[in-house]
């Protein structure tokens, strides 16, 4: 689980040597920072406000340093393990006679980024059919289904710049997303679980704009 991972690495490094790895010489505030850890440590979803060229961008793109390499299968969208190579995707590539190979999915592209506007479709984070694909095999088959940044997050930390230029609709799918850690596929009738964590940033009228429903799955 991706909480446990920040914890070992909490472990391993000490508190000093893992401030250092995620704000390296960012000139965030002492008590900003405190709370930044306290929160990543925690598990918690992070919502980091301010106003333009506060930093607060380069301090959320930088919690990927606190992540390891991993090992996962090549080419699943959602970074299945090897060992636990169970998503719709990985299953139907072994039901199709493949012999699923690893990789390494280094930290550096463990951050996902989706950059907040009002032209931010829910298509976007969580996906959409691929017409050919859908006819030539079907509507309900994984690969005629285009997965999106949310669930290409999966085991990675999914940056959200200026969450409060985002659609009402899409903030209603990540609120479910955040409250269940699941996202249900229409299409391939499944539920998906998602071991993700959240970054998002804002400017310092968000909390006055964003759903209360969301503010609270996030510190």
């Amino acid at each position: 689980m991706l909480r446990e991972e920040i914890l070992i690495t909490l472990d391993r490094l000490g508190p000093t040597r893992f401030g250092l790895a995620i704000f390296g010489y960012l000139q965030i505030g002492e008590e900003t920072k405190q709370a930044l850890l306290s929160s990543i440590c925690s598990g918690h979803h992070l919502l980091v406000l301010g106003p333009p060229g506060s930093g607060k961008t380069s301090a959320a793109s930088s919690l990927s340093a606190i992540l390891n390499d991993v090992e996962v299968v090549e080419n699943c969208p959602l970074h299945c393990s090897p060992k636990d190579a169970n998503c719709p995707w990985c299953r139907t590539r072994k039901d199709q006679g493949e012999n699923l190979r690893s990789t390494i999915l280094t930290k550096d592209k463990r951050l996902i980024r989706v950059q907040g506007s009002a032209g931010l479709m829910v298509e976007d984070l969580i996906g959409d059919l691929d017409p050919e694909v859908a006819l030539r095999e079907g509507i309900f088959s994984p690969n005629a289904f285009v997965p999106g940044k949310l669930l290409r997050a999966n085991k990675c930390i999914l940056l959200i710049d200026f969450i409060d230029r985002i659609p009402e609709n899409v903030l209603n799918v990540m609120i479910y997303a955040l409250q269940s850690d699941t996202i249900t596929i229409g299409a391939l009738e499944q539920r998906i679980s998602l071991d993700t964590l959240i970054v998002a940033t804002g400017g310092e009228e968000a909390l006055k704009s964003l759903p209360l429903d969301l503010l609270d799955n996030f510190d």
